[in-house]
Parts: structure tokens; C-alpha cells; sequence
């Protein structure tokens, strides 16, 4: 029973970052989840768990016309091509070093954006989505590219929030039918049932959230959360 509240609450906390600021649930939940799933488990939950938040999201009031669809698509069709890259790139690499490497690259990315503020383009828009599907399979961390690129774009924080969750909608479809098609993440009913509950939880409380943040603010709170992500990733990566 407690680990099915301990599921829902890490879920709902997640998502509550998620749906305020646009990404950045995993980073907040997963290491909580681990606690009490194996990681099969966790991933399976969370694909679940988007496909629920993802279109909660977009039905919100004039969010679904804010959805950059082109934007959207590209990243997704590019993603779809590195997802089976990131396997060689993690045979090639292993897992701790594609860690520290993520890490830096973020930094970087972020350090060049802020010395030399530029338009991101759609064929950097390429690149940032064939990434995104390398790091979906070599480290699970595929979020950064997709929001450094994005957040080039120069959108107000809805059309960014909505473009982001079409993505990320699509990126869990794909992902959850590959996990079905290689390997059963085990979920009990009672998980998905908890996990769904948190994410309904958390969704309202982040859309409140978001409600309520002047873009100056979302502006910083996406870059704090980036940076958060890096420093994560070159911890995991250099004390492995």
C-alpha cells in the first residue's frame, strides 16, 4: 500500500514540473522511483503515464493551437532516425561516458546560446532531434536537445510547453511500442493505477503553476532545470 502512495506521489511530483514547465519529470521522479521499481518498471510507468498527461495537456484551453506542428514533426521524424544509433553509440561509448558527455554538451550548448544568442534553424532542428533518439536509447535522457533547440526558437512559454508535449507525446508512443515489442515492463494494475493518479494530480497542480509564471520566469526556470540535468549527468557519469 505505502509503496503504491510512495509510486503516485514521485509520478505526481514529475509531472507537476513537467506540465508547469514543459519537461524535466524524469529527472525529478525517476531517482525516487528506483527506490521501489526496477528500471524496466519505471520506464514503462512513465511512457504510461505521458500518454495520459501528454493529451491532458494539449486539450487545455487554446493549447493545442499553440503546437508548432512542423517543429514538432521534424524533431520526432529525426529522433525516430538516431533512436537506432544510440544503441551502437552506447556499445561504442558505454553508458557512464555517453553520461559525462551530455553533461558537458548541455553546458556548452548553454554557454554558446547565452554569448551568442542566435534563431535556431531547422536543420540544427535535425541534428537536436537525431540526438534526442540517441539519448533515448543510450541513456534515457532525451530531453535537453529537444529544449535547447526550442527554447533558440524564440517562443512564448505556451507555444513552447505545447510543442514540447506534442513531442514528447509522439517520442512515448514510439517508445512504449518498442518496449511492448521487446520486453514486458511487468506493470500490476495497482502500479499503473497509481501512477495514473499521480499524473492527474500532478498535471493540475503544474498547470496552475504555469498559470502563474511571468515568461521571464519559465525563461529561468528552464535554464535552471537544464543545468540541474548536466551537472546530474556528469555526477552519474564520473562516479560510476
Amino acid at each position: 500500500m505505502w509503496t503504491l502512495v510512495a509510486v503516485g506521489g514521485a509520478i505526481g511530483a514529475g509531472i507537476a514540473m513537467q506540465s508547469a514547465i514543459g519537461f524535466g519529470a524524469g529527472l525529478l521522479a525517476s531517482p525516487l522511483l528506483l527506490l521501489f521499481l526496477q528500471p524496466p518498471q519505471v520506464v514503462g510507468l512513465w511512457l504510461v503515464c505521458a500518454l495520459l498527461v501528454g493529451p491532458l495537456i494539449l486539450s487545455e484551453p487554446g493549447q493545442r493551437g499553440r503546437v508548432q506542428w512542423r517543429e514538432a514533426g521534424g524533431l520526432v521524424a529525426a529522433a525516430g532516425v538516431g533512436l537506432p544509433l544510440g544503441v551502437l553509440v552506447l556499445g561504442l561509448l558505454g553508458r557512464h561516458s555517453m553520461q559525462v558527455l551530455v553533461g558537458l554538451l548541455v553546458l556548452a550548448t548553454l554557454l554558446v546560446q547565452r554569448l551568442r544568442p542566435a534563431r535556431t534553424g531547422m536543420a540544427s532542428g535535425a541534428v537536436a532531434g537525431t540526438v534526442a533518439g540517441v539519448l533515448t536509447t543510450a541513456t534515457s535522457i532525451n530531453g535537453p536537445p529537444l529544449v535547447l533547440w526550442l527554447r533558440g526558437r524564440g517562443h512564448a512559454p505556451d507555444v513552447f510547453r505545447a510543442t514540447m508535449t506534442a513531442a514528447f507525446l509522439a517520442l512515448s508512443l514510439i517508445g512504449l511500442a518498442l518496449m511492448l515489442a521487446a520486453d514486458d515492463p511487468r506493470l500490476s494494475p495497482g502500479l499503473v493505477v497509481a501512477g495514473l493518479a499521480g499524473a492527474i494530480i500532478g498535471w493540475r497542480v503544474g498547470r496552475l503553476v504555469f498559470r502563474r509564471l511571468a515568461p521571464g520566469d519559465h525563461r529561468r526556470a528552464v535554464t535552471g532545470l537544464l543545468v540541474t540535468t548536466a551537472v546530474a549527468s556528469l555526477v552519474a557519469g564520473l562516479a560510476s
